[in-house]
């Protein structure tokens, strides 16, 4: 079973995060010792998901494509280098859609499953548009499947409850929603795609989260879990 991710800066690592856009000091949030416990990939959430789901991390590993302070969609802002917004790093790019994976289905590195990550920097943004974000998600989806054919599967991961989002709570809660139902609009044409809803997680500081809201080793195990309890058994 062969396993991307697609993400933001919660999705990282040094050393293990890989985009076809570019990389430069910034793009890594993890790892932070300084203020944060995810001193280890084995820490964080995706490589515990993965663990989960094959018992084996680095052989089902194929790419991970995250990228921080990236958005899902582009809502014209000014190229910028360091905080990585516009079009060229949004995930609705096909550039690192492409970068997930082999798209031929007889290649060991074509993705049995995609792990999509986003959402969280799209409501902190000042000018962030509830339809530019529905429209673009959906978009992404459907990239994911012309690229890698009907038979991956996408885990759509909400953002989860932390300080940042209580202060975008109107934005964070469109976000979720809007997730949701571009998870309904494919699941009611028969694509294979599972909504990971964090809304009832909630990760506030020394308790699963840092000072700028990014989850620390506990916080990672609860989004770990989750994941592969929905990839599993379904849940919604």
């Amino acid at each position: 079973m062969k396993i991307s991710v697609l993400g933001d800066s919660v999705s990282t690592y040094a050393g293990f995060s890989n985009n076809v856009v570019g990389s430069d000091p910034w793009s890594n949030y993890y790892p932070n010792t300084q203020i944060n416990d995810v001193n280890s990939v084995t820490k964080t959430w995706w490589w515990e998901a993965i663990r989960q789901l094959t018992g084996n991390t680095e052989a089902n590993i194929l790419v991970n494509d995250s990228i921080g302070g990236t958005c899902v969609a582009y809502y014209d802002e000014v190229i910028d280098n360091v905080n990585h917004l516009g079009s060229k790093w949004c995930m609705n790019n096909q550039a690192r859609i492409d970068d997930l994976g082999d798209p031929s289905t007889s290649s060991v590195n074509h993705p049995d499953i995609i792990m999509f990550f986003g959402g969280f920097n799209d409501a902190c943004q000042l000018n962030f548009n509830s339809n530019t974000f529905y429209n673009q998600y959906v978009e992404t989806l459907r990239k994911m499947f012309n690229t890698y054919s009907n038979s991956i599967t996408v885990l759509c991961i909400t953002p989860f409850n932390c300080e940042v989002m209580s202060l975008n709570s109107q934005k964070y809660n469109e976000v979720c929603n809007k997730i949701a139902a571009a998870v309904n609009h494919f699941r009611t044409y028969g694509y294979d795609c599972k909504l990971v809803s964090l809304m009832d997680i909630n990760l506030v500081y020394n308790n699963g989260a840092d000072i700028n809201s990014h989850p620390s080793e506990s916080g990672m195990r609860q989004i770990a879990d989750r994941v592969a309890y929905v990839q599993q058994y379904g849940y919604q």
